[in-house]
């Protein structure tokens, strides 16, 4: 671990770089974890508001790409069948 670096530091930084992976902000990022830093109810208020509104698009979102992952498989599976079954023809017609 390099000097000076502790592991809150070291999971603040994974912290980061998952909300931005994810598409937060570099500012939602530093409203989020100044909450962390000092607690204030009405700071606390607005983060758990926007936090709950936020958490909400991420469920739309994955709903979404669970959706399309579905759709993505069900056209290997009739890629697939259309494979086999041009396969069984080719073979059908060679005899």
């Amino acid at each position: 671990m390099p000097c000076g670096t502790t592991n809150a530091s070291l999971d603040r930084l994974r912290f980061i770089r998952q909300a931005q992976a994810h598409g937060l902000t570099l500012r939602e990022i530093r409203d989020l974890v100044s909450v962390q830093d000092r607690a204030g109810r009405e700071r606390c208020r607005h983060v758990r508001d926007w936090l709950g509104r936020r958490l909400a698009d991420l469920q739309t979102k994955r709903r979404e790409l669970d959706a399309f992952c579905a759709a993505l498989r069900q056209c290997l599976r009739t890629c697939a069948r259309s494979r086999r079954k041009n396969r069984s023809t080719a073979r059908s017609s060679r005899i």
